[in-house]
């Protein structure tokens, strides 16, 4: 590679901030990069969405993350194996969060993890990928919940996994609002 060009100290890769011919605030930007818009957006808006509607939900965990039974690792799958199965099966369209306590998940607004209970979130800006990633959520817990199930009957623990409990949030163009009645998905059980 040789040496650096006349001007840089050793090792003067890159140039110290402030350098002319670079920002100022050096790298990353403090106000963060610019937003991607790749091949995910143009695919979907070539997909004909026509508003910008979005289908959200919550499947509300009921079981503490802890470092014997790790419900967080089985439901995201080694790698995020099973997340990715989830959006793939979804068209690639639907996002899922894992967040709440014990999710490792640090907020954008507060920068640690949110207090609330462990949690699921699905968006989806198409109906059809939202309901396929909200079955496949589903069966996904009916399985850690019998995980679940038959490791504390293992371990002589009292405590059962709890129903599938899951709220919705449908967002149309641009404003807001509820539909869909906010509390479904509460009355199944695994199978």
């Amino acid at each position: 590679h040789g040496p650096p060009p006349p001007g840089y100290p050793p090792y003067g890769y890159p140039p110290p901030h402030g350098y002319p011919g670079y920002p100022p605030y050096g790298y990353p930007p403090p106000h963060g990069y610019p937003p991607y818009y790749g091949d995910r957006h143009s695919r979907s808006r070539s997909r004909g969405r026509g508003n910008d509607s979005k289908y959200t939900c919550r499947f509300f965990i009921g079981i503490e993350n802890d470092d014997d039974f790790r419900v967080c690792r089985r439901i995201i799958g080694a790698n995020g194996s099973k997340m990715k199965d989830i959006v793939a099966k979804s068209g690639g369209e639907a996002k899922l969060r894992l967040r709440g306590k014990g999710s490792g998940y640090v907020e954008r607004d507060t920068d640690k993890e949110s207090p609330e209970p462990l949690q699921l979130c699905i968006s989806c800006p198409t109906h059809e990928g939202y309901h396929i990633a909200m079955r496949c959520t589903e069966e996904l817990l009916m399985r850690v919940y019998g995980e679940y199930d038959s490791w504390c009957a293992e371990k002589g623990k009292p405590e059962r996994a709890p129903r599938i409990h899951m709220t919705e949030t449908h967002h149309q163009g641009g404003g807001g609002g509820r539909r869909g009645g906010g509390g479904g998905g509460g009355g199944q059980r695994r199978g």
